[in-house]
């Protein structure tokens, strides 16, 4: 089992701990900030497993690439890449909602 910690600067003034960690059982990951708090998934921990360094504050960045080493092929990637997909196709049905809203309201105005 291996477990890394990093500190990530965030919108609150002290920073974030993330901590990653790999199980026989997968990848855990745990964030301190609010969003996480709440059960929402966090960009900070995203961030890290997809291998983004950004906003990271400890000395240990190049760590990073090891936690993404275990994002490749795990079951949380597995899910992001469900919700990614998931949000595509709502967002092209947001934008095929708002042109047939855009072609009603012309429809209304024509037929008065």
């Amino acid at each position: 089992m291996s477990k890394i910690e990093f500190l990530v600067q965030g919108s609150a003034t002290e920073p974030y701990k993330v901590v990653l960690q790999k199980t026989d059982q997968g990848v855990n990951a745990d964030c301190d900030c609010t969003a996480s708090f709440n059960g929402s998934s966090c960009k900070h921990r995203l961030q890290i497993l997809a291998g983004n360094a950004e906003g990271i504050v400890t000395a240990n960045k190049n760590e990073v690439a090891e936690v993404a080493s275990w994002f490749k092929g795990s079951e949380l990637e597995k899910r992001v890449s469900e919700i990614e997909a998931k949000e595509k196709q709502m967002e092209a049905l947001n934008k095929e909602i708002q042109n047939l809203k855009k072609q009603l309201s012309k429809s209304m105005r024509s037929a008065a």
